[in-house]
């Protein structure tokens, strides 16, 4: 029996629906309850449709293009906190002298004007701070999409989504699912969260808990704790105790997981700031830009780590800027993609050799913004421009006087 196009037909016996798409393709109506956690939808959207959303995608290229070198430009010329963290005033924690409204740098242990915990599952401790962990036994989607090119230009989606409870840390909201009726997740009893304590010290400098990001939390055993509230005789598995109506081994929907991690007080750690007021705070030096922070160790460990994560940024905005333009001219070709799929080999051989064939204008153009901004945002190579640019016009004058002299004899 011949279908009539842009018909939806279900196979009952696999609770599929597809939809033969010559215009715009839309979302399949919902597929047979039969297979409640598993839903496969097709979709063949045809040339025409496909050639419109590949053009319609030509601004997009364009923007990603036109972003990628401004970014790759900008980056080179970026301020780095290292610099200006090794330029701070080296104090002593108990005796800082005068030196307000100065940016510093101040070693020490760091010790809380009250114990941090948790407020509803977990006593207050020598802590600086408590960070709770939640996994919840929940629904969780997983969707898997496979394209199939046609002869004649068109292409097959078939979508496959399917839903498990397990324990996650994420918990999805009907509105995040595609398909959330029957697999809604009750709401969260208890959530992930930060408690700090409400005040802190180096030595003679107040600091905000807040403030300690850069030291890593130590995981904490829930067995050698005072715990209380529902936590209080919950049992205790792989570190982490077990809320809700089920067991550890058979949870049900809801049921949670929960873990803590601390600072514990006294950690050394290396802070740099601006003191006001007895206090460390944001000390502003670029525009936007604020130096705050502290790192577990010594000053010349804390300044390594500021090296480590400014090389990080610097290299990530690069690769970034680099795949963006790649990207961008990937896309300014999708047209002709979709021309040349009428012919699924030859489109995907073509396709293959564009990607190749690419990387070599992305790393000629955006490779040479990056060295040219490198110069010009380096004094010396700057320095040395000018010199070599007067020697030139020097010499160039000095090269005309000659011929005009020697024509004059």
């Amino acid at each position: 029996m011949t279908r009539a196009a842009g018909i939806p037909t279900l196979d009952a016996a696999a609770g599929i629906v597809i939809r033969v798409a010559h215009a715009r393709p839309r979302l399949l109506s919902r597929p047979s309850p039969m297979l409640q956690n598993r839903f496969v939808e097709v979709i063949v959207t045809g040339l025409s449709a496909r050639l419109a959303a590949a053009i319609a995608l030509l601004p997009v290229a364009l923007l990603l293009i036109g972003q990628a070198y401004p970014a790759l430009w900008k980056n080179e010329g970026r301020a780095h906190f290292a610099p200006e963290a090794a330029s701070a005033e080296v104090i002593r924690a108990d005796r800082p002298g005068d030196v307000e409204g100065r940016l510093v740098s101040v070693t020490g242990a760091v010790h809380a004007t009250e114990r941090a915990g948790d407020r509803e599952l977990l006593a207050p401790g020598p802590w600086l701070a408590v960070i709770r962990q939640v996994e919840t036994h929940a629904w969780e989607e997983s969707v898997d999409v496979d394209e199939e090119r046609m002869w004649g230009g068109r292409l097959r989606t078939t979508t496959t989504i399917e839903y498990a409870m397990d324990r996650t840390a994420r918990v999805l909201t009907p509105g995040e699912m595609v398909h959330p009726d029957g697999h809604e997740n009750p709401g969260e009893r208890w959530r992930s969260q930060a408690f700090l304590a409400p005040g802190a010290h180096i030595g003679a400098l107040r600091v905000d808990p807040a403030q300690l990001a850069g030291v890593a939390p130590v995981p904490l055993d829930p067995a050698q704790v005072t715990r209380v509230g529902e936590a209080a005789d919950a049992p205790i598995v792989d570190g982490a105790v077990f809320l809700g109506q089920g067991t550890p081994e058979h949870p049900e929907l809801g049921d949670q997981w929960v873990r803590w991690y601390v600072i514990p007080d006294g950690v050394g750690v290396t802070a740099f700031g601006e003191v006001i007021g007895g206090q460390l705070r944001e000390h502003p030096w670029k525009a936007g830009m604020n130096l705050l922070i502290a790192f577990e160790g010594e000053r010349d460990e804390a300044l390594q780590m500021l090296r480590g994560i400014d090389s990080m940024v610097t290299w990530a905005i690069r690769f970034g800027g680099l795949f963006a333009l790649w990207v961008g001219f990937f896309l300014l070709l999708g047209p002709l993609f979709v021309l040349v799929d009428i012919v699924p080999p030859l489109g995907l051989l073509v396709r293959i050799a564009a990607g190749i064939l690419l990387v070599l204008p992305t790393l000629l153009t955006g490779v040479g913004v990056i060295l040219v901004s490198q110069t010009v945002h380096s004094t010396p190579a700057l320095l040395l421009l000018g010199l070599g640019g007067a020697y030139a016009v020097y010499a160039s004058i000095r090269l005309r006087r000659d011929l005009a002299r020697t024509g004059s004899r």
